[in-house]
């Protein structure tokens, strides 16, 4: 899958969340956070234990929204694997009536504000069908989402359109006997 990656302290919070998720079963404390943070969405309050200890200084009003929504819906879904963009866990559930991609094509047209709904829906339907993202990934494109050139947006896209066995580091053929484009 595509590896996006920005090391900042965004991923610490991630790592606590999953951490959270990890122990809820043997700690009454994890279980307590968890359902503060599903209430995060309508009360930030209550989930700044576990989020305001990662923003970052400079932290833009948008950005902290961001991180709050981030967390709630982990809360929600509390599924995470590793490598799995948003558009490689939506490739999972494709169907053939083309549902699922009219659904992932409405989120990935999204506006930036139209975001915390049409994401809240995407990541509720992949936890209902018991499909894990890694949400370090979805963190660093929620920040970056409203990039002019829509650069998570077409990374989501190829996760998304990708053909089974074609990873993220071997490109899809070309069509050209040896792969290489000529002009």
């Amino acid at each position: 899958m595509t590896t996006r990656a920005a090391p900042d302290r965004k991923y610490e919070m991630v790592e606590q969340l999953i951490n959270l998720e990890s122990t809820r079963n043997t700690n009454s404390s994890s279980r307590a956070a968890l359902a503060r943070l599903r209430r995060a969405a309508q009360d930030c309050v209550a989930a700044a234990p576990y989020v305001a200890p990662y923003l970052p200084a400079n932290v833009t009003a948008r950005d902290e929204e961001l991180y709050y929504m981030v967390a709630a819906l982990f809360a929600w879904s509390r599924l995470h694997k590793g490598g799995v963009s948003l558009g490689a866990a939506f490739a999972q559930i494709k169907d053939d009536s083309g549902s699922m991609e009219a659904r992932f094509f409405t989120l990935l047209s999204a506006p930036f504000e139209a975001l915390p709904n049409r994401l809240g829906h995407a990541v509720r339907l992949l936890a209902s069908k018991d499909v894990a993202i890694d949400w370090n990934m979805l963190m660093y494109d929620v920040l970056n989402w409203d990039d002019p050139r829509k650069r998570c947006q077409r990374a989501l896209a190829r996760d998304y359109y990708r053909k089974p066995g074609v990873t993220a580091e071997e490109p899809a053929s070309t069509g050209i006997e040896g792969g290489e484009a000529t002009q």
